[in-house]
């Protein structure tokens, strides 16, 4: 590839990638639902514990430090609290998504909140793959709102990667966080919380486990869709340069072809997987699907614009 040709298609996928990155963030989504002022606006500290179970199934364990009334309140009426703990789980487009029914008990100043995500984690290459932390296309900006926040691997298995923000050590990936604040709006605490950013916790064992979560994680979410809009922007490409360099009529050496294609299926690939997975929303997309639409037409439009102007100097007589 010289540099006058790549550079068109260099600039092209440069653009693509500031458009992606350029995306409105969100409001900040506390991760966790019934931890610190997102839960009770009296809640004073909170530490969650996420264990990861062998079967897929995650179980956690809340605990969230009252101040009163609230706690005296919660202690001769405990259904109040079962129901409070109930509404906030009960959405299912944020973690977690398939809970059981939880158990509640209040003692002195603490609620203790237990219940299993059945089902949470994905098994991939012998790997389990907790997806609390990653959006996965969703406006979402996970925060850490509490105090300590840990997901723990099954016993004899370990964190196998480095979740983004967490400390790992003995079978734990730990987050700090902010559960709460002196505030008086209920969800500031949200707003100091620190963020991890889109991340998977991976667990696992055995001398593979960390190049296995790696592709992993490269690959995640494995969503059907999504990989066929990949594909169908690579064929559009690959077609496309072939097709320009056709018009032509004259055949160049199946090197030079493939030279010209891979001029403008790299920087496609590139761009992919920079930006995996394609979900950007809100104002930033009014922006995103249109420079990929038209990188699209543009890298063919280069790197057989490129065949076609090799082919058609092959063509001339010589002098």
């Amino acid at each position: 590839m010289s540099r006058p040709t790549a550079l068109p298609a260099l600039a092209l996928v440069a653009l693509l990638l500031a458009a992606g990155s350029g995306v409105a963030a969100p409001p900040p989504t506390p991760v966790c639902e019934i931890c610190g002022e997102a839960f009770h606006e009296n809640v004073t500290a909170t530490d969650a514990t996420l264990q990861v179970r062998e079967d897929g199934d995650v179980r956690w364990r809340v605990e969230n430090e009252l101040t009163e009334p609230t706690a005296g309140e919660w202690r001769e009426n405990p259904g109040r609290a079962e129901t409070r703990v109930e509404d906030a789980l009960d959405n299912r487009f944020r973690p977690p998504v398939n809970p059981t029914d939880p158990t509640v008990e209040i003692e002195d100043g603490t609620l203790t909140i237990e219940f299993v995500d059945r089902g949470a984690a994905r098994q991939r290459l012998g790997l389990l793959v907790v997806p609390y932390l990653n959006g996965e296309g969703s406006t979402t900006n996970y925060v850490i709102n509490a105090d300590e926040f840990v997901v723990a691997a099954p016993d004899g298995q370990r964190i196998v990667n480095e979740p983004s923000g967490a400390t790992v050590e003995d079978g734990r990936a730990v987050w700090t966080g902010v559960a709460a604040t002196d505030g008086d709006d209920e969800r500031s605490a949200a707003w100091q919380a620190p963020e991890p950013g889109e991340t998977y916790v991976v667990a696992g064992s055995g001398p593979t486990a960390g190049a296995r979560s790696a592709v992993v994680t490269t690959l995640e979410p494995l969503d059907p869709g999504l990989y066929g809009r990949y594909a169908l922007g690579l064929l559009f490409v690959v077609l496309a340069t072939y097709g320009i360099y056709r018009l032509e009529g004259t055949r160049l050496p199946r090197r030079s072809v493939a030279g010209g294609i891979a001029l403008t299926v790299v920087p496609y690939v590139a761009a992919v997987a920079a930006i995996h997975p394609w979900w950007p929303r809100g104002l930033g997309a009014l922006v995103f699907w249109p420079l990929l639409g038209l990188a699209i037409v543009l890298l063919p439009a280069v790197g057989g614009g490129v065949l076609y102007a090799r082919a058609a100097a092959a063509d001339r007589p010589a002098r």
